[in-house]
């Protein structure tokens, strides 16, 4: 059965003419929405990626990544080919969950009507849409920014629903680690969450789940460097930064257990739109993972 989310995400496509793509860059995402979601299904899109994927993932992952948070209440691309995608964060609290894109279309003659807009080195023009209209691209804009807030409220009530379905500390520990593996205060966090102390906190965790708390937290920190590493074009070192590793041989050698590849061999297999849009949390050797 669709989750209203996609119904929601339907209507929008039907009303604006536009196919809707989101990039999860956490794995929460793909929790509410079917995973064709995942992958562009414009067939100028595909046709583009078949010739000049490279310049594609720099433009979509690098630069938009880089420069998403200057526009935090939606934008617009046209990348290298004239296309134009609306581009719409979804931020929930400050942390970047993913990136909603509407698209595509043709852009205005007049490029000063799109702003902000990221546009990369057009290597050739479209015909320019000389009927685009300024104040019905405003009103798609504020239907992404109503979609991107319903994202982030499925995602709490996806969150709160399964933990009224099946309430108890094992819940609580998978979910608040998955959310916080990239802190390095991770343990005292989860201690004053469960209202214990830290040791008391590391025994209940076994008990619970079965596994220790360190092995809880290197899967779910694999999971949220699988994500980065698929959907943004950050270094490694920087993804094992900002996944709470030590350095990069730490999140190298984790990364090769769980999913028997290396971090750069994983990125390049699933950057390609033509590989199916596997949940990071389906695949690999994952102690803890929830059945």
């Amino acid at each position: 059965m669709k989750s209203n989310l996609e119904n929601s995400l339907q209507c929008f496509e039907y009303w604006s003419g536009l196919n809707v793509t989101v990039h999860d860059l956490t794995g929460r995402i793909r929790q509410i929405l079917p995973q064709e979601r995942f992958s562009h299904r414009c067939d100028n899109c595909r046709r583009e990626k078949l010739t000049r994927e490279k310049h594609c993932k720099t433009f979509d992952i690098q630069m938009l990544q880089n420069e998403v948070w200057a526009f935090s209440t939606g934008g617009y691309k046209l990348c290298h080919a004239g296309l134009l995608e609306w581009v719409m964060p979804i931020i929930d609290s400050g942390r970047r969950l993913g990136i909603i894109f509407a698209g595509v279309t043709r852009p205005p003659r007049d490029l000063k009507l799109l702003h902000p807009c990221l546009t990369s080195v057009v290597r050739r023009g479209v015909t320019p849409d000389d009927d685009f209209d300024p104040v019905r691209a405003g009103w798609i804009m504020e239907a992404l920014r109503i979609l991107s807030v319903t994202v982030i409220h499925d995602i709490r009530e996806y969150d709160h629903g399964q933990l009224q379905h099946n309430p108890g500390r094992k819940e609580i520990i998978h979910r608040f680690i998955g959310e916080y593996c990239d802190r390095k205060d991770l343990l005292e966090r989860l201690a004053r969450k469960l209202y214990l102390s830290v040791p008391r906190t590391v025994h209940v965790v076994k008990e619970e789940t079965g596994y220790t708390f360190q092995q809880l937290h290197k899967a779910y920190q694999m999971r949220l460097a699988a994500a980065r590493l698929r959907f943004s074009n950050e270094s490694i070192a920087y993804v094992a930064s900002q996944c709470g590793f030590e350095d990069v041989s730490s999140l190298h050698r984790n990364f090769k257990k769980y999913f028997r590849t290396t971090p750069l061999a994983y990125r390049k297999q699933y950057s390609s739109e033509n590989t199916p849009p596997e949940d990071v949390m389906e695949i690999g050797d994952w102690p803890g993972r929830p059945r």
